[in-house]
């Protein structure tokens, strides 16, 4: 038996002992000559709810749907695995990518799905800095805080990679689908879940240990409440010797909460990009990140008149600044293309950070 389609067979048992087979990988156990054990291989199957034989052919129609999509299938047994994942508790046995992984481990960016404007903006600005530099942002696919740091990370012309809670035919949530052929066009798509996996409540707190797995460099937490899916990967991570960030936040905010509590419990401060740059020894201390070119005249009036979390009509801002409404898209489509302005739906504007 071919040990590749062993482990996929095996990642597809999911009431496996995984803490048998890692001990097996630990004692460098021959898994091949395991599976020779007809026994053994049945046990596995049954608690799968299938047989030996059906496992098996349910591995190879995974490998098939792999190369349908141009996915690949990396095995717990493979010399191509990441090694940032053989050092965490229970590593995934296979991983399905779409794309493929950046080597030297990423940052790990996650918070809230019911983020604030701040956390969207502050998640955004950290990400793109982060990913400018050359380092992968690693995130959850999820709405909110982790979609800002895939696309922040895409618009500077980074790596992003995204771990799913599903498999990769039934990605969530559906309003992320059109990302997924851009994230994986520099960076991944990953999951340990087979690929017709619906995205059960069950899979996002499995998943989060492969987000702080990959994120060798440290999680970042940029928003979260007291209870939050953010916070089991900030716990986990810690568990895995791996560096915890987390954004300081409003402490009347129940999405500051969680944070808030990191810090608390020694989570190192992110106060400003070129804290987590000099931090991430992606620049020299002291050096701090690059200022922005100042605005001037109508583009610095505008400006000033924004907020980070506060959106502002064209209406309000035409009004207040006495501009024709043509001019004024005019100033913030060129203050949009300068990266200090953000548009949302319904000609509503944010300054960036």
């Amino acid at each position: 038996m071919e040990a590749r389609l062993a482990w996929i067979a095996l990642n597809l048992a999911r009431g496996v002992d995984r803490v048998l087979l890692h001990t097996m990988v630990e004692e460098q156990l021959d898994i091949r000559a395991s599976f020779e054990d007809a026994g053994l291989f049945a046990r596995l199957a049954g608690r799968a709810g299938v047989g030996a034989e059906g496992l098996l052919e349910s591995a190879e129609k995974e490998i098939e749907k792999a190369e349908a999509v141009g996915a690949t299938i990396v095995t717990l047994g493979d010399s191509s695995y990441p090694p940032e994942l053989l050092e965490i508790y229970d590593p995934p046995l296979a991983l399905y990518c779409l794309g493929k992984l950046p080597a030297g481990g990423g940052l790990a960016i996650v918070g809230s799905r019911s983020a604030t404007h701040y956390g969207i903006a502050v998640a955004r600005s950290l990400s793109r800095e982060v990913a400018a530099h050359g380092v992968a942002v690693v995130s959850g696919f999820a709405r909110g805080i982790d979609t800002a740091a895939h696309l922040a990370a895409l618009e500077a012309g980074g790596a992003t990679v995204a771990v799913l809670g599903s498999g990769l035919n039934c990605p969530y949530p559906r309003e992320n689908h059109q990302l997924i052929p851009k994230i994986a066009c520099g960076g991944c798509v990953a999951t340990e879940f087979p690929f017709d996996t619906k995205p059960l409540p069950m899979n996002f707190p499995m998943r989060n240990r492969i987000i702080s797995g990959l994120g060798a460099r440290g999680t970042l937490v940029v928003e979260a409440a007291e209870r939050s899916g953010a916070l089991i990967t900030a716990r986990l991570a810690s568990d895995q010797g791996r560096e915890v960030y987390a954004v300081p936040g409003n402490i009347t905010s129940p999405l500051s909460a969680g944070t808030n509590r990191l810090i608390q419990q020694g989570a190192r401060v992110v106060g400003s990009a070129a804290d987590l740059l000099n931090d991430l020894g992606l620049f020299a201390a002291g050096q701090g990140a690059p200022v922005p070119h100042p605005l001037e005249g109508e583009e610095a009036a505008i400006y000033d008149r924004l907020s980070v979390d506060s959106p502002v009509h064209i209406d309000a801002l035409s009004t207040e600044l006495g501009m024709f409404p043509s001019r004024l898209l005019t100033a913030l489509l060129a203050l949009e293309l300068k990266n200090r302005v953000r548009q949302l739906p319904g000609k509503f504007f944010l300054r960036t950070l």
